[in-house]
């Protein structure tokens, strides 16, 4: 199980190395066929700058709008497209393992107004680059302390999750596993769901008898 912060600056390359390293016979990703019809014809992106484009008028700097959009296009669904073409290349089965309503709801909100909240935030964080830079490493930075530490990973845990997702993706996971035997299987997600829970709600008590093994992204960055 590797776990992902999805606005991760050094996540294309570090899932390239990644997946070079564990060499999986099948690869399970953090997301649905409808996400992922939407990230390969591009128009997930087209949704996300058009929505930054409303938000201009809103009130959203010239250089947040510019800051962002390099974020969606270099940046956004590295996962997704990282996975499709080391699968395409080694020839190995990659299944998506998110609970589609999920995506359907994040497709349906690219199609909303930027919250003034969030405006704020962004036109914030564009003229703070260290904080913005740092919060990746941050994050890391705690779901590594997460992954020894379950007090503390009870804590993230209370705060960022969603049951109902596990469950399903738990369930796609241990049918693959079934079905594939001694197969090695690699899943690439949010980090949060790797994470100790003592209300066995995470991905990964759900599937802790098979004995997966985890680790952040960053932790292959050499």
């Amino acid at each position: 199980m590797i776990g992902t912060v999805h606005t991760d600056p050094l996540g294309r390359k570090t899932l390239e190395q990644a997946l070079r390293q564990e060499r999986p016979d099948v690869i399970t990703v953090e997301a649905s066929e409808l996400l992922v019809k939407y990230v390969i014809s591009g128009e997930h992106k087209d949704l996300s700058i058009r929505r930054l484009r409303r938000a201009r008028q809103e009130g959203l700097s010239q250089l947040a709008f510019q800051n962002v959009s390099k974020q969606i296009r270099t940046i956004y669904n590295f996962e997704i497209e990282v996975s499709i073409k080391y699968a395409q290349q080694i020839r190995v089965p990659l299944v998506y393992v998110e609970l589609p309503a999920v995506d359907k709801q994040e497709i349906y909100q690219l199609k909303e107004k930027l919250s003034k909240e969030v405006i704020a935030e962004l036109n914030y964080l564009v003229n703070h680059d260290s904080e913005n830079m740092d919060r990746s490493v941050k994050l890391y930075t705690d779901l590594e302390l997460a992954l020894v530490n379950k007090n503390f990973s009870q804590l993230i845990v209370n705060i960022n999750f969603d049951s109902d997702r596990d469950e399903f993706t738990a369930g796609k996971i241990r049918g693959l596993a079934l079905r594939y035997g001694g197969a090695k299987l690699v899943h690439i997600g949010g980090g949060a769901h790797l994470l100790d829970d003592r209300k066995g709600r995470t991905l990964y008590e759900r599937l802790k008898d098979l004995n997966p093994t985890r680790r952040t992204l960053r932790s292959y960055l050499k």
